[in-house]
């Protein structure tokens, strides 16, 4: 019938999502967008649940075939592994009868063009469905928790004492989490908004402007969306207010700003700011103007490298740097599984290069008393605190400001915020004050 073809296309979409990511190399956004304007609405949920399941739980679906297929496949039939991957995902966490999962997996090697391994795709399929427990024991930890060996040790090295929720984190649907425009309506009023529309939500109380969903929900459903009254944007993401102080600021760079939700939380706290926004991604920085007119608020939008201020710079000294740092985004892999695919233990050099070269390039943009906000999406210390102390000890006019906030831990340099399943995401904070 009709919508067995269709939920056969729909994996095979997943398939071609998968193997983009895992095997080419292409971030999931990007493979996704591909995909937006072919499917329906509820298809498209279903390709979403098939993509990002498969690649959160890949490195234990991986592990799991390597034992179950004697023989490496040749590489022009690689895409073989993402079709066992995305029915083992099916079988492992979705609620589908196993011989409906299995079988409009295996049609979709006709559909990829791979007729000839439709028996070989359901034995190994049947093989897991009869031997699960067994094949999963015998995966090392790092397969088991869906990790690459790298990510699992250093999470295990850097954070003994928090390991397990933060890899419990990591496999987790992440919360939808939006930011109250309180300029617009308090949080009081919008979360009877919300009631009224039937959809559940409570507020948390360390971040001030957020409001929790008990479910994920499409933008067009959320009350005054369309007016500004809100945005999506994560609970760890919004403290970076607490750390602002409005008396002593009035012009402000934002670094690296897209997609711009630090940027227009900002303005909505404390209107009258000026701000240059500095992204070097033409396509992100028109994502940033959209929000800005969205919301309601102004700010200077640039299409530039933050790390080369010579080629757009006008001299003129700011309060406050904000520089939301390019890193390995280990603290958000939960909304961004394909992280944990595409990651190398070797770009964490490679980041913490760009780090370096950012904070020194943009130190002299921080007039004589100003600060700066250092920011990162990473959990790993090479990225923050070792990065902030290097930072100190070889610039002589930087003093670190310490600074408490309603959840986190404190570290040596900075402030870390770790990935809590029933949390925000993982952030790293730091502030830093140019002597005079």
């Amino acid at each position: 019938c009709s919508s067995d073809l269709e939920g056969v296309i729909v994996r095979a979409h997943a398939v071609e999502v998968v193997y983009e990511v895992a095997y080419g190399g292409v971030s999931l956004d990007v493979v996704l967008g591909d995909c937006t304007g072919q499917l329906e609405k509820n298809d498209l949920a279903l390709l979403k649940e098939l993509s990002f399941g498969t690649l959160r739980w890949f490195w234990r679906c991986k592990g799991v075939i390597e034992q179950l297929v004697a023989r490496p496949l040749k590489k022009r039939d690689r895409i073989i592994e993402a079709v066992m991957a995305v029915g083992i995902y099916q079988l492992e966490h979705m609620r589908l009868p196993p011989h409906a999962a299995i079988h409009a997996t295996v049609q979709t090697c006709a559909t990829l063009d791979r007729t000839g391994f439709k028996g070989f795709v359901n034995a190994v399929l049947r093989n897991f469905q009869r031997h699960r427990d067994e094949l999963i024991q015998t995966l090392p930890e790092s397969g088991r928790s869906a990790h690459p060996a790298w990510l699992w040790q250093a999470i295990r090295n850097e954070w003994p004492e928090h390991a397990s929720s933060i890899i419990e984190a990591n496999n987790t649907r992440p919360p939808m989490t939006l930011r109250v425009n309180t300029r617009a309506v308090s949080v009081t009023r919008y979360l009877e908004a919300l009631r009224a529309e039937r959809i559940e939500a409570v507020p948390l109380e360390h971040a001030p402007s957020a409001v929790v969903l008990s479910r994920p929900i499409n933008l067009e459903r959320l009350p005054g969306f369309e007016q500004g009254w809100v945005s999506v944007q994560d609970a760890s993401a919004q403290l970076l207010t607490e750390l602002i102080s409005p008396v002593s600021v009035q012009r402000v760079l934002d670094a690296c700003s897209a997609p711009g939700g630090k940027l227009t939380h900002m303005l909505e706290a404390f209107p009258g700011l000026e701000v240059q926004a500095v992204e070097v991604d033409s396509e992100r920085a028109r994502r940033i103007e959209e929000n800005l007119e969205r919301l309601r608020v102004k700010a200077n939008v640039l299409v530039a490298d933050a790390a080369n201020p010579d080629q757009w710079w006008d001299g003129r000294p700011f309060d406050l740097v904000v520089l939301d740092v390019p890193c390995s985004a280990t603290g958000v892999i939960r909304r961004h599984p394909d992280i944990k695919v595409l990651r190398r233990l070797s770009d964490i050099d490679r980041f913490s290069e760009v780090q370096k070269r950012l904070l020194n390039r943009l130190w002299r943009m921080v007039k004589p008393g100003g600060h700066m906000i250092y920011v990162t999406c990473s959990i790993l210390a090479r990225e923050n605190q070792e990065q902030v102390n290097k930072f100190l000890q070889r610039t002589r006019d930087s003093r670190e400001e310490r600074f408490q906030l309603p959840l986190g831990l404190a570290r040596r340099r900075g402030w870390q915020i770790l990935p809590n399943p029933q949390g925000g995401d993982g952030f790293y904070y730091a502030v830093l004050r140019k002597e005079y």
